[in-house]
């Protein structure tokens, strides 16, 4: 079977996400373009080969400019963390939601052919997340950041259904691995390895049992690179299938660094779920088994990196 090469626009490629996944889409033998503001600058990119535009998610021309002749888009773009939005409960209306209407309008009017939208695989299940939470599984988020990448899916949801925009979800667990930086509340494993280097107090919340499914950033990519030309539906989780507590994650990130953490207790926040860990059958049934890196080898590959 002959395979159409496409043309790609990644939005907010010069992201920890965007970044590894389009060099992946470069790889599998695409034409990408790779679109952001580009605070880092552009020599990755131009080191390997993939066209850079520098503009802004929040700037119709801009946006317009970029579609052109354009397949497919990924979004990546998102304003706002988890921590940014607690504080301004509309930020993510304005800076994520309205933003990505005009997107979906210009993607039609553009002729491009499906948008692919990386979403939260933890926070958007929220009040009923639990271990091997399905995509069937009613999204009931309590924090604004997950209410506005829930609101986009259901923009995308209503696109696809009237005007025929082809549109995929992928919902990714927590991703981690080289070239992510620490931000504030956001990033468990680059900063822990910070605080950890810098012999900084880490701040647990609970007693540390409190489980999340974190998926090396290679394994995440992959498995998004792999089907979204393929996908049968519209959503599906990414992530291991597999949690670990955060006191599991500090001893794996002490044992790579060869130094203990200071670990100091606080109470968990009653908007925390306790468990969270994806159920990824319905990827594997549609696109097969998966074999994921190891929490311990993606750590020490991360410190080394």
């Amino acid at each position: 079977m002959i395979q159409v090469m496409q043309n790609i626009l990644v939005l907010g490629a010069d992201g920890f996400i965007g970044r590894h996944l389009s060099r992946k889409l470069h790889e599998a033998g695409d034409t990408v373009v790779a679109f952001d503001r580009f605070g880092h600058g552009t020599e990755y990119f131009d080191e390997i080969g993939i066209k850079t535009l520098q503009g802004s998610f929040h700037s119709e021309s801009d946006i317009t400019k970029a579609l052109v002749g354009i397949d497919v888009v990924f979004h990546l773009i998102s304003a706002t963390t988890p921590a940014s939005a607690e504080n301004d409960t509309t930020i993510d209306l304005r800076q994520n939601v309205e933003p990505t209407v005009a997107l979906l309008k210009a993607a039609l009017s553009s002729g491009v052919k499906k948008l692919v939208f990386t979403s939260t695989g933890g926070a958007i299940y929220g009040t009923n997340s639990h271990k091997f939470t399905t995509e069937d599984t009613v999204p009931m988020p309590v924090s604004p950041y997950a209410i506005g990448k829930l609101t986009i899916e259901n923009y995308l949801h209503y696109f696809q259904h009237k005007f025929g925009l082809e549109c995929v979800t992928y919902r990714i667990a927590n991703p981690y691995g080289p070239g992510q930086v620490a931000k504030a509340g956001f990033g468990a494993i680059p900063t822990f390895i910070d605080q950890i280097r810098s012999d900084e107090p880490i701040t647990v919340m609970g007693d540390g049992s409190m489980t999340r499914d974190y998926i090396f950033i290679d394994d995440a990519v992959d498995m998004i690179v792999s089907s979204y030309k393929k996908a049968e539906q519209t959503l599906y989780n990414i992530g291991t299938g597999t949690g670990a507590s955060i006191l599991e994650l500090i001893a794996e990130i002490e044992t790579s660094l060869h130094i203990q953490a200071n670990i100091e207790h606080i109470a968990q926040p009653k908007t925390y779920t306790q468990d969270i860990t994806l159920d990824i059958s319905r990827y594997e049934n549609e696109f097969g088994p998966m074999t994921f890196t190891s929490l311990s080898d993606g750590i020490r590959r991360t410190i080394e990196s």
